[in-house]
């Protein structure tokens, strides 16, 4: 979790601005509610990283903005490029999270999934030595194809995982499991 940011990891090309949009404006208040449901503890600095499917790619939190105190659209891109794609396209002010990369794998992967939380937790070293999630075989830097995959591997059968020595992601197939399963690991 000490892992210095040195930006993104991929190439961006930006299409437009993200106009305001009422379904827009919906998943991200959805997903700034979740946060702010959460301790402070867990949204301190700029880690972690949120985002919702919608119809023709995904809502997801910018850059370099803190979960803390995301705005209703200006903190979120929207990306329409797929895993595969050489570059991330997307609308927006600000270029999307450094882990846009592993949230449209999950996406492509788990067709299941609707939300996708990535949180950085006080207690991930005790989360770890508990096993009772799946925990990534190795570390891999942030914003890699290689974190990603290992993500997508570890949730293949679960909606947890830990991903070693950086941070939780959790997916749900709705707010309200995603929630629930939130509350529970940051109890531990």
């Amino acid at each position: 979790m000490s892992e210095r940011y040195t930006g993104i990891k991929f190439r961006t090309k930006k299409l437009g601005e993200l106009l305001e949009n009422e379904q827009l404006e919906t998943y991200a208040l959805q997903l700034n509610n979740v946060l702010k449901s959460l301790p402070e503890i867990c949204l301190e600095g700029i880690a972690g990283n949120v985002s919702a499917r919608i119809i023709d790619g995904i809502l997801i939190s910018a850059s370099g903005t803190s979960l803390k105190n995301l705005g209703v659209l200006d903190d979120y891109s929207k990306v329409i490029s797929k895993f595969n794609d050489r570059v991330v396209e997307y609308y927006g002010k600000k270029i999307p999270s450094s882990e846009t990369k592993m949230h449209q794998l999950i996406y492509t992967e788990r067709e299941d999934v609707q939300y996708i939380f990535h949180i950085h937790v006080p207690n991930l070293e005790k989360l770890q030595l508990m096993n009772r999630y799946p925990i990534t075989k190795r570390f891999f830097p942030y914003g890699t194809i290689n974190l990603a995959r290992e993500a997508v591997n570890a949730l293949s059968s679960n909606d947890t995982v830990i991903l070693r020595n950086h941070g939780v992601v959790v997916v749900g197939k709705n707010i309200d499991i995603t929630i629930r399963i939130l509350k529970q690991i940051i109890k531990r």
